[in-house]
């Protein structure tokens, strides 16, 4: 096992469809959230003893809305994690110069050119 960086470079454009990703998903599991929301309400209140069995589907309900809730939170925060990282590799750093190694001059003084 060698030590060094694991870290996936990040470019601008992996951020932007990082971005409609992460919209797509929080938005797709707060739609289904909701939805199974609603089936869990609705069989909570029609369960009886002679029907218990519904209020077992309404607890499997409530729990699988509760991962989908834990897993756009994961989601949102993985993003804000890369850009987080993107932003400080950014930061990071010197303004941009112009290379002087391949001017006319420096050729004509390594032979390159005449």
């Amino acid at each position: 096992m060698t030590g060094g960086s694991t870290m996936k470079r990040i470019t601008p454009a992996d951020v932007s469809d990082m971005r409609i990703t992460t919209f797509c998903k929080v938005v797709g599991d707060s739609v289904v959230a909701g939805l199974f929301s609603a089936i869990g309400w609705f069989l909570w209140h029609t369960t009886s003893l002679d029907w218990w069995g519904l209020g077992v589907m309404a607890l499997l309900c409530a729990a699988y809305v509760a991962a989908l809730v834990i897993r756009s939170l994961r989601v949102l925060w993985s993003h804000g994690w890369y850009e987080w990282r993107l932003r400080r590799h950014l930061r990071t750093g010197t303004a941009p110069k112009s290379d002087r190694l391949a001017s006319l001059d420096t050729l004509r003084k390594w032979g390159r050119i005449k």
